[in-house]
């Protein structure tokens, strides 16, 4: 009952001209407004991405806890017209991204993220996107760089790991650094006191590493099924345990000069 209301809650900020979510209340929070802005008019992509992708996951807890086939059925079509939609009025021909809003001629590096991440982008766009994102650098702010490199790390390796040492990197040599991650790129110079030094949403490499680097990631619900698959970028060795609920699954791989690849996966 509760998924229903917040999926109908939502469902009425379907605007009529376009078939978007538009004209959301409260604050929207896609990325760091202070140090990373987004171009936020009335129907935000960002915003519909996220709608399209729990409208998405929605169905899945209907089909496959609730055995409501219905129910599942109907959000699956309300996501296809959604995405429809996404694609008609907030893709730009010409500039090959998202726009940031509908009526905006920004296409920040957030919004191709969110897209990326969500399905919304076409195989034969893909590999553009990701060189235009790859290109805006570090445009987003600490704890959203996360979803940043997950998008693309696969297929930019060496640049995600080279954005993660001169990023996260960097902030380990600065004077305020104790171990923790922080709240932002560089709060020594926040206009307010109000960041912290210990921030659990910035710790982006504490999962990207085990996931992308050492390459274990589920391939099924509660980690049934995984896979192995390492990015080694410059990297001879990398060597891990990750915890599932079925057990620990230690990864162990080393790359030499020789270009000989070993793998040893004990689970």
């Amino acid at each position: 009952p509760n998924l229903k209301k917040l999926m109908s809650y939502f469902e009425k900020f379907i605007g009529k001209e376009h078939g978007l979510l538009s004209k959301i209340p409260g604050w929207i929070v896609l990325d760091h407004p202070d140090t990373y802005p987004m171009d936020l008019k009335d129907e935000i992509t960002a915003m519909n991405c996220l709608y399209y992708e729990a409208l998405k996951q929605a169905a899945i807890i209907a089909k496959t806890i609730n055995n409501d086939a219905q129910q599942a059925t109907l959000w699956n079509k309300q996501a296809d017209v959604l995405k429809s939609n996404i694609r008609k009025w907030l893709w730009s021909p010409d500039k090959k991204l998202f726009l940031d809003s509908y009526g905006s001629g920004k296409c920040n590096q957030q919004t191709q993220v969110y897209a990326m991440l969500y399905g919304l982008v076409e195989p034969g766009e893909m590999a553009f996107m990701q060189e235009a994102v790859a290109a805006m650098n570090r445009s987003s702010e600490q704890s959203f760089s996360y979803y940043l490199l997950y998008s693309i790390f696969d297929a930019k390796p060496q640049w995600s790991l080279d954005f993660i040492r001169n990023n996260w990197g960097t902030q380990m040599k600065t004077p305020l650094f104790n171990g923790s991650w922080h709240e932002n790129w560089d709060i020594a110079n926040f206009s307010s006191d109000l960041m912290t030094t210990s921030h659990a949403w910035c710790s982006g490499p504490t999962a990207l590493l085990p996931q992308k680097v050492l390459g274990v990631e589920p391939t099924s619900a509660g980690w049934q099924t995984f896979s192995v698959k390492p990015n080694f970028c410059d990297l001879k060795w990398a060597k891990g345990i990750v915890p599932t609920p079925y057990g620990s699954i230690a990864v162990d791989w080393e790359n030499n000069t020789e270009g000989v690849f070993k793998l040893y996966v004990l689970v």
